[in-house]
């Protein structure tokens, strides 16, 4: 079934025959439901849109027949018409699917058009500017008098003619050879649409007829101070003065399409375990409806870069439009983390917008970024965030599209599908990565040996990598002699243990991003007798009142830094304690 607006007020069955409602009454009620299509407009309300609030004292009775009218006419016309209308505690509501109502099916072209041409696409784009005007049959509920519709039906009106006016700028740029003829037939018909008059003044000079230009200038400024007492615009004056004096800026050259850029990181060949993980979020990259957003959080070197690259890697030929990754360098930079406008630069670099082309402010670059990103189907990857406010910029809007966040930090008020936390590999996993590792360059170590080795390193990914590494690089060590290197310098100096110089830099990042006090709170903890520990434990070991250590021991766990299997709860990572204790020894060495 077929609800059109733009013109006059039809219905059409889904044989293509027109529907029939009667009087002018019945056709306002109908105009008024398609206005707020799919939400309810009470009895009350559409008494006053339909007697203007000058209702009869049967009002709100012949509402009801109308609406049963209504309702009837359209299921009349076929299934496809049944249970159209609804009633609901809000009052009615008529149902229409997004391809149903040509207005809507006007704005997705529009919106197409758009965003191909900001990607450069300039004949694409007047082919979807002229399938939207395919659509008009006159002006918006023309046959409708009734004080709701009409600025409903004005604000179509006049999208209407800025889709006309960009079709002929396009024409204009493209060189399109009958734009002289359309713009003159266009000003006649509206000839105080000043950027109408401008673009026949440009085509007219770019056609080697100034004398014509300055001629439809000044008809204008004629009918202006004629009618109104004024002038056109200042961009209209300055477009007379360059014609004037013949410095008329050149037609620029049709902009390049912006190609596909991939440039996420290599999938790791020897990526182990995380297969809930991974099948959550391949799943959820699946579904449609909105942005696929998804943050991944977990401690400093648990493998959520590894996790998210490798979902990425998975699902890349649903988005053939890109694959991108970018570090928001959140601890991984002396400069601290990358601010917003630089990172929405280096995306908007990496899809083709030339470096000329780049707005100044953070606003304008990330609308600039949802535009180019409005017709894509591309996964991004924003690796090490820092804060919501440094993410949200960067969200493309188009539900075509996908993001992986990946953090160390809970980001609260992130508007993501899914959070994804990721903890220590499982023993048999951590295991497996350490044997595929060492597999590689020497003979496969025995289990129980290895599973030992993953133990010392709590399974923490990062870490099981740099001990395995140290093993293929120490050749005449076997894992029980890495085992006892490891087990001895962990007691000696934790930071040189498993952790290797890698996770000590991660850990050592997550513990000068906390606050003074969160960071004296980590170490004292850090020395308590046991690794898991309440609340009141806590307080009485670090001497704070309960209510306030629970919040230090809160955000804490936002950072993954603690665990809480339970409410009340903590927990140390093995590798986050010894990191604690290494962090204490120093505070004492230097007192």
């Amino acid at each position: 079934m077929d609800f059109r607006i733009l013109g006059t007020l039809e219905v059409a069955a889904s044989s293509g025959a027109s529907i029939r409602f009667g009087g002018p009454m019945v056709r306002t009620l109908l105009a008024a439901l398609l206005v707020r299509a799919n939400k309810s407009v009470g009895a009350k309300r559409l008494i006053d849109i339909m007697w203007d609030g000058r209702p009869p004292r049967t009002a709100m009775s012949t509402v009801h027949a109308y609406v049963c009218r209504l309702r009837s006419r359209l299921a009349e016309a076929g299934a496809d018409g049944a249970d159209r209308i609804l009633t609901d505690a809000q009052g009615y509501r008529i149902r229409v699917a997004e391809h149903e109502l040509d207005a809507t099916v006007f704005r997705h072209h529009v919106n197409r058009a758009r965003s191909i041409r900001e990607r450069g696409d300039a004949a694409a784009a007047a082919e979807e500017f002229q399938a939207a005007l395919r659509l008009w049959r006159g002006p918006a509920f023309m046959d409708i008098r009734s004080g709701f519709v009409q600025p409903h039906a004005v604000s179509l009106n006049e999208t209407r003619m800025e889709v006309v006016e960009e079709r002929l700028a396009i024409a204009l740029e493209t060189g399109a050879p009958e734009v002289v003829a359309e713009l003159r037939k266009m000003v006649l018909m509206y000839p105080s649409r000043e950027r109408l008059t401008g673009l026949l003044m440009l085509a007219l000079h770019r056609a080697g007829r100034p004398a014509e230009a300055l001629q439809a200038f000044h008809a204008i400024r004629e009918r202006f101070r004629d009618a109104l007492g004024m002038t056109p615009g200042r961009e209209l004056r300055a477009l007379h003065q360059q014609i004037l004096s013949d410095t008329v800026t050149p037609a620029a050259p049709a902009r390049v399409q912006f190609a596909a850029n991939r440039n996420l990181p290599p999938d790791l060949v020897d990526f182990t375990g995380r297969r809930a993980e991974v099948h959550r979020l391949t799943r959820g990259l699946a579904d449609t409806g909105a942005v696929a957003v998804h943050s991944i959080t977990g401690m400093a070197g648990v493998g959520k870069t590894a996790l998210a690259v490798h979902v990425a890697h998975l699902a890349a030929d649903r988005y053939p439009d890109g694959q991108l990754f970018l570090d928001l360098r959140a601890h991984g930079a002396d400069s601290g983390p990358l601010p917003p406008a630089a990172a929405l630069e280096t995306l908007l670099l990496m899809i083709g917008v030339p470096r000329a082309s780049l707005p100044d402010t953070l606003e304008v670059r990330a609308a600039l970024w949802r535009t180019q990103m409005a017709d894509r189907r591309a996964v991004v990857v924003l690796d090490d965030a820092a804060s919501l406010a440094q993410v949200e910029p960067l969200l493309p809007g188009n539900r075509d599209c996908a993001v992986l966040v990946t953090s160390r930090h809970q980001l609260a008020g992130l508007a993501s599908t899914d959070t994804v936390p990721v903890e220590p590999l499982p023993l048999g996993d951590a295991t497996d990565l350490f044997a595929a590792i060492v597999g590689r360059n020497r003979p496969v170590p025995g289990r129980d040996e290895m599973r030992d080795t993953a133990a010392l390193c709590s399974c923490v990914p990062l870490a099981v990598r740099a001990a395995a590494e140290r093993l293929v690089f120490r050749r005449t060590w076997t894992v029980g002699d890495l085992n006892r290197w490891l087990a001895d310098t962990r007691a000696v100096r934790p930071e040189r243990g498993a952790r290797d110089a890698a996770m000590g830099s991660a850990l050592a990042y997550s513990f000068h991003h906390l606050d003074v006090d969160s960071r004296e709170l980590l170490v004292s903890l850090g020395a308590y007798p046991d690794s898991v520990f309440d609340v009141d434990s806590a307080a009485a070991w670090v001497g704070v009142p309960t209510e306030e250590i629970r919040q230090r021991l809160e955000l804490l766990v936002d950072r993954n830094l603690l665990e809480s299997p339970h409410y009340g709860t903590y927990r140390f990572n093995a590798l986050v304690r010894a990191y604690a204790c290494d962090q204490a020894v120093a505070v004492r060495g230097a007192a």
